[in-house]
């Protein structure tokens, strides 16, 4: 698959600090869309914690995760030649998974991709996404 057609790595977004508003967020994105992307990030984010956990209990996990961080990519995106079966079936699993949660949620893979890009540039877009994660949390 594309590297452009892939999701993007999730855990930027998660895991941003906090920023103060310095005016009201303006976003090219609408609140339904904005809505779908934190419930598509929610999900597809527990899966992942999933996943990493059932990857570390296999025994060649630290030689993939040193070589991806020598190669300064996600172990995911390494070259299925340097992926052990147990990876390529993880990461399988993980973007066929996210790629339906997607199309669940009506948002295109481009689209998400765009407004995962867009909340890394943008604090005020950003801190909107934190607070209705906190909110989608607190219903739970």
């Amino acid at each position: 698959m594309a590297m452009s057609m892939r999701i993007m790595p999730l855990v930027a977004v998660l895991c941003l600090a906090w920023e103060p508003v310095l005016a009201q967020a303006s976003s090219a994105f609408s609140d339904d869309q904005l809505n779908r992307y934190v419930q598509a990030t929610s999900v597809i984010e527990r899966r992942r914690e999933d996943v990493l956990r059932r990857a570390k209990r296999h025994g060649g996990w630290r030689d993939v995760v040193q070589l991806a961080e020598v190669r300064g990519v996600n172990v995911c995106d390494l070259d299925q030649r340097e992926q052990p079966k147990f990876l390529q079936d993880l990461c399988s699993e993980l973007i066929t998974y996210s790629e339906q949660e997607l199309r669940r949620l009506n948002l295109s893979n481009r689209e998400f991709n765009r407004m995962t890009q867009a909340i890394q540039r943008d604090p005020q877009l950003r801190e909107v996404i934190q607070n209705r994660f906190i909110q989608l949390r607190d219903r739970r």
